[in-house]
């Protein structure tokens, strides 16, 4: 069985087994991810959004884990953007340099 458990802007946490019931929700997130994932009580996918759109400062966005809980794979966005690990890396260096 997979079930849902998401952060939304229209309902705040959601609990369900139903995709079509979030999948047209605003996902959004300031302290974690906003979107998780279970497959037979093991988590299978982490989201992090902001008002909708996958972004994550602090690492990967989207995070895909394997039955026995390791890290399978992971994607990293800023604002909706892909990028691979080496330039989200000197992307989050040139915006903390901005701030200087």
């Amino acid at each position: 069985m997979t079930i849902y458990k998401c952060y939304s802007i229209e309902l705040g946490f959601t609990e369900t087994s139903n995709y079509s019931a979030i999948n047209n929700l605003t996902l959004h997130n300031e302290s974690g991810p906003a979107y998780i994932e279970y497959i037979n009580n093991i988590k299978y996918t982490e989201g992090y959004f902001k008002e909708g759109i996958l972004h994550r400062l602090g690492g990967p966005a989207v995070i895909q884990y394997t039955k026995d809980g390791g890290i399978s794979s992971v994607e990293y966005y800023i604002n909706g953007r892909f990028y691979s690990k080496t330039k989200y890396e000197n992307t989050l260096l040139q915006l903390k340099l901005s701030l200087l």
